[in-house]
């Protein structure tokens, strides 16, 4: 089980590899897209040099693990830094007293700062 996940995982790193190289700039736009489309509001991109700052402020743990594959993909973008929190986001609605003993009433969110290399022309 173990060769067989690490043969995936170079097949996948070869074919990152093979990928057709992308502009710096298109690269950076993809990212912004990126995060618009799976972390919405909650999701700030800034670029800096060869890197891109990703603020966040409060998106679930699968679409911050679902942004980084696309980050990964699309834009070639890899993570180096993160600085990054959980929190649980209590249900403000008024129907959360009726909830509130419900382990759905609060969310696991995260918060904080990630750092992504960007691809070099």
């Amino acid at each position: 089980t173990q060769t067989q996940s690490l043969k995936a995982m170079q097949a996948e790193a070869q074919r990152l590899q093979k990928a057709a190289r992308i502009n710096p700039t298109d690269a950076f736009t993809l990212l912004q897209q990126s995060a618009a489309e799976v972390l919405g509001t909650g999701a700030k991109v800034n670029l800096e040099g060869g890197r891109a700052t990703l603020t966040l402020s409060g998106v679930s743990a699968e679409n911050l693990a679902q942004f980084l594959a696309l980050a990964r993909t699309k834009s070639h973008a890899l993570p180096v830094e993160a600085h990054l929190q959980k929190f649980a986001n209590a249900n403000s609605n008024s129907n959360a007293s009726a909830l509130a003993k419900s382990k759905d009433s609060a969310q696991e969110l995260w918060r904080g700062t990630l750092i992504l290399n960007m691809p070099s022309s």
